[in-house]
């Protein structure tokens, strides 16, 4: 039985979304790469793609934690 009650667990839905073959394959071998689960890449993908770039970046690449 888990220590955690079911309030300190954070509650995942699984969403299907459609996409290729080629991508599916790529984001399973980068995930593999990095150690993640493909949900947890495509998790920080999606975060990242969403979250607005800093004002004060030259490049407006970085990311607000």
């Amino acid at each position: 039985m888990s220590t955690k009650t079911q309030n300190d667990k954070q509650r995942r839905v699984t969403r299907q979304i459609r996409i290729s073959s080629d991508f599916h394959r790529k984001v399973k071998l980068l995930a593999a790469e990095q150690g993640k689960t493909i949900s947890i890449l495509v998790d920080g993908i999606l975060n990242q793609y969403f979250t607005p770039p800093v004002p004060d970046s030259p490049d407006g690449s970085e990311i607000k934690q």
